[in-house]
């Protein structure tokens, strides 16, 4: 039910669906900040269940949707640029079911939206 977008690794948290990412300057444990930041979901079956959330700080920059996957592919791509806010972590969740319950996803007969991650895109990190 997977596709990947860019070769033949993705990525996913297996055990929960939801996950909270922070950014550093790369090569050092420095606490940054980024502008913008998105990321290509596969198999997204149910709106409104996979998401993005942006923060600065403690403070929300909003939460959004990752759009359901269109007719003939399995691919869907969330990503949002803040033109005035610096992003210092974000909040993603990948579907409503972990992948190491053994549940079928929703296409396949089964009760959950089960979902994967692949390509991650942001500018480069700047120190907070």
């Amino acid at each position: 039910a997977f596709s990947p977008f860019s070769g033949a690794n993705s990525f996913t948290n297996t055990s929960t669906v939801l996950w909270d990412g922070s950014f550093e300057i790369p090569g050092q444990d420095v606490p940054a900040t980024v502008s913008g930041f998105g990321m290509v979901f596969s198999d997204v079956d149910l709106p409104n269940t996979s998401f993005i959330e942006f923060f600065n700080g403690n403070e929300s920059l909003g939460k959004f949707f990752v759009p359901v996957q269109k007719a003939g592919s399995k691919l869907s791509f969330l990503g949002v640029y803040f033109k005035k806010q610096r992003v210092t972590r974000i909040k993603v969740q990948h579907g409503n079911g972990p992948l190491d319950q053994g549940e079928k996803d929703i296409s396949d007969g089964g009760t959950k939206d089960l979902v994967i991650l692949d390509d991650f895109l942001y500018d480069e990190p700047v120190k907070k």
